[in-house]
């Protein structure tokens, strides 16, 4: 998934996008790759690209950003809010 430091969404993957938008309601690397069918290794890969992406040192970090500036663009679709109960 190595890509180019970018500080929005538009060149991150659909997966990537979904990981984000599980870290910000605050699953686990483990909780996500249940929810979307991956290994919590695969999550983890994914996480550290991010953090690179958006030069950030922690997953907090991560979320907080993503969350101030993509919560318009990340809705969750029909089958993460059945799999979230939201």
């Amino acid at each position: 998934m190595r890509q180019e430091k970018n500080t929005g969404t538009d060149k991150l993957s659909q997966r990537a996008l979904e990981i984000l938008k599980l870290l910000i309601l605050g699953y686990t690397n483990e909780e996500i790759g249940k929810m979307l069918f991956i290994s919590s290794h695969t999550v983890k890969a994914y996480m550290e690209d991010l953090l690179d992406i958006f030069e950030v040192k922690n997953r907090t970090a991560l979320a907080a950003i993503a969350s101030k500036y993509m919560p318009s663009q990340m809705p969750l679709n029909e089958r993460y809010k059945k799999l979230l109960n939201v």
